[in-house]
């Protein structure tokens, strides 16, 4: 996808440790051509470039994290259960939540992956009335416009909505990748824990 506004924004304001399978499977945009950047928390910047030291990042709540929406075509985002009732109730008292919502004002596509909220320490809800109160949550946002996208298929998902197509159109298009190195979750957090930076061949491919 050529142009100016061929942008995609990554509003990842998660921790290290669940902010790189987010920043794996979203690099995989590039392959269409698109042009991704991710804004993240201040501690996951050294881990996301030891591993991926070519990805355009840049820290959220810092003075330079304002951006333009005439440059992005689309918001990829990935918050924590504080931020998604925050977003639910148009908040914008950080910086991640101001550019969703901007975004959705402005009319920016913007999807949301909301499998991290569901998810608080390694453990589901055991509280029912919890998980129903962020399963509302989560039912508010949708309603404020944000599409939801799901873990493995960011960009099936993406090439549907901008390249047009069927989904298995979409998923036929990512399988002609004969030839190329694999990167996988597994591999991205094995160099994450060793401190060791990871060598991305070129045309490889990201994958779960």
């Amino acid at each position: 996808m050529e142009g100016k506004n061929n942008k995609i924004l990554l509003v990842a304001d998660l921790p290290p440790k669940e902010v790189i399978p987010i920043i794996q499977e979203s690099i995989g945009v590039c392959r269409f051509e698109f042009a991704l950047e991710a804004l993240v928390r201040a501690e996951a910047v050294p881990v996301i470039r030891r591993i991926l030291p070519a990805i355009h990042l840049r820290e959220l709540e810092k003075p330079d994290c304002d951006y333009d929406p005439e440059e992005i075509c689309a918001v990829l985002a990935a918050v924590t259960q504080d931020m998604n009732a925050r977003l639910a109730l148009g908040i914008q008292d950080k910086k991640s939540a101001e550019i969703i919502l901007q975004s959705l004002w402005l009319g920016i596509p913007v999807f949301m992956d909301f499998s991290v909220p569901r998810i608080l320490k390694g453990k589901a809800c055991a509280n029912k009335n919890l998980e129903l109160l962020y399963e509302r949550y989560k039912e508010d946002v949708k309603k404020l416009g944000a599409k939801e996208i799901l873990p493995g298929e960011y960009l099936v998902t993406i090439k549907r909505e901008f390249l047009g197509g069927s989904k298995e159109s979409a998923e036929e298009a990512l399988v002609q990748s004969e030839g190329r190195a694999f990167i996988t979750c597994k591999d991205i957090m094995k160099a994450a824990d060793s401190r060791m930076e990871l060598e991305i061949p070129q045309n490889a491919v990201i994958t779960a």
